[in-house]
């Protein structure tokens, strides 16, 4: 993988990943005192439940959504009044 080259600590969330690993991912996301500095995963991954606000302030679409709907899920995810930093997309 493309981003296995680069000095990034990042974590993915899978199709088919078991629900206590994907927990324990986004955990580690969203974890203030982590390393990690990427979440990496796509839209078929079923991520409607995941939140971002505190801890994601930019986002990097590499795959077309299916619809305009899901690609303005997706921005919402990190936007939020009350987000700490400046949102970019």
């Amino acid at each position: 993988m493309f981003l296995g080259i680069l000095p990034l600590d990042f974590v993915m969330i899978r199709a088919g990943m078991p629900t206590n690993v994907r927990s324990t991912t986004i955990a580690r996301f969203n974890d203030r005192g982590s390393s990690t500095q990427a979440l990496v995963t796509t839209y078929n991954c079923d991520a409607t439940g995941l939140n971002m606000h505190s801890q994601c302030s930019r986002i990097t679409l590499i795959e077309s959504a299916l619809n305009h709907n899901s690609l303005f899920q997706t921005i919402e995810r990190i936007h939020s009044l009350c987000q700490r930093e400046e949102q970019c997309a």
